[in-house]
């Protein structure tokens, strides 16, 4: 959902929040994996958080790499992963910090 077009997500999100699902984003490995073969601008790989959360849509934050062989910096430290959520996201307000504490444990 990073990179899709505005006017696609602006349709999918109303539809998403209806069905009742669920977004889990894992930030470590997406912005690893997610443009690494982009020149620049570099596309951050991760999805839109703040768009999900306004939409009504659950929002947790997982990681889903622990040990694995391409991507052997997973070590299911969850605080390292609210950490990186709330940077890439830009979610650095107050409200926004505490959401990325409480949806990372």
């Amino acid at each position: 959902m990073h990179s899709m077009d505005n006017y696609y997500v602006s349709k999918l999100l109303p539809l998403m929040a209806e069905a009742g699902v669920a977004a889990i984003p894992n930030p470590l490995i997406n912005i690893v994996l997610q443009g690494r073969h982009d020149t620049y601008p570099k596309r951050r790989g991760m999805t839109r958080v703040p768009e999900l959360r306004g939409a009504g849509i659950p929002v947790a934050f997982g990681q889903d790499c622990c040990m694995d062989p391409w991507y052997s910096l997973g070590s299911a430290d969850m605080l390292d992963v609210a950490h990186m959520a709330l940077h890439v996201g830009q979610l650095t307000s107050r409200e926004a910090m505490r959401f990325c504490s409480m949806r990372s444990r």
